[in-house]
């Protein structure tokens, strides 16, 4: 082979294992980035549910507030964490895949508040309103405040919705954290592998220098000797010529050269010798 063909497929081989190398590095940060707006997005998750929980504590005590005393501030709050839990339901329902456990159970915590709207707060809300008008309103006040909070299902619909909010959480606190010893585990086997195949690349790089600065200098060394030897009027050394690439072609042209020099002074030798022999008799 070619010295300039091996040069140039050392390169390109060296070239490609740093092509691979970048390959695999693309591709385990593609994995760590994955991971890491899962972890991201999971916060955002536990952030919203606690809000959502605390909107909903805030509902109950507006809601108690403005039926025990009908001023307004308490029904504005309770309209304020109303509003910020249906915006937070929302964006949970677009943070969390489908077709998973925390999605149906954050499907489960929408329906026990919608009936705690429907049946509960918003009627007795719509009654109060009106308990000022007159006596059958307020009396009928009295008698739906009775109906709907007396019977402690209201209270148990309360215990069911901060339940199932706390095992939300929880699920996701713990789905965190496994994703957040994988995303450790990639981010380190990321530096191991990249580590490795650099560590690879620059071996078999400089393997591969050496060789050939080896390989061409030794040779090229030899030919040099055997140039002075030729000048130093040595005819007989001759070099190694193993081989098909330029520097076996160079050194079969020198021992080429030096058969046919040994040959050419060889001859002028005999015909200097004739000379003198004829340069002899003619004398």
């Amino acid at each position: 082979m070619k010295i300039s063909y091996f040069i140039f497929l050392s390169f390109l081989f060296i070239l490609l294992l740093f092509s691979f190398t970048t390959y695999i590095n693309f591709k385990q940060s593609e994995e760590v980035r994955e991971n890491s707006k899962w972890v991201d997005e999971s916060t955002t998750i536990i952030r919203n549910s606690n809000r959502f929980q605390r909107n909903i504590l805030n509902m109950i005590s507006g809601l108690r507030g403005y039926l025990f005393t009908g001023e307004n501030y308490f029904i504005q709050a309770y309209d304020s964490a109303k509003a910020e839990n249906e915006t937070i339901l929302a964006e949970l329902s677009s943070l969390i895949p489908g077709n998973t456990p925390q999605l149906a159970l954050l499907g489960e915590i929408r329906d026990i508040n919608n009936n705690w709207l429907d049946n509960f707060s918003t009627p007795l809300i719509a009654a109060k309103k009106l308990a000022g008008n007159s006596d059958s309103s307020l009396v009928n006040f009295n008698k739906l405040y009775r109906q709907k909070l007396t019977t402690g299902t209201e209270r148990y619909l309360n215990r069911q919705l901060q339940e199932k909010i706390r095992v939300f959480i929880n699920n996701e606190y713990n789905s965190r954290d496994i994703r957040t010893t994988i995303l450790d585990k990639s981010v380190q086997r990321t530096r191991a592998i990249s580590f490795a195949l650099t560590t690879l690349s620059i071996f078999v790089g400089a393997i591969i220098s050496i060789f050939l600065a080896y390989r061409i200098s030794t040779r090229i060394m030899g030919m040099v000797r055997m140039a002075n030897e030729i000048a130093a009027g040595n005819y007989e050394v001759h070099t190694k010529e193993s081989g098909r690439d330029e520097l076996s072609l160079l050194a079969r042209s020198l021992n080429h050269m030096a058969h046919v020099l040994k040959e050419n002074i060889t001859l002028l030798k005999r015909k200097n010798q004739e000379l003198d022999q004829f340069a002899h008799i003619v004398s």
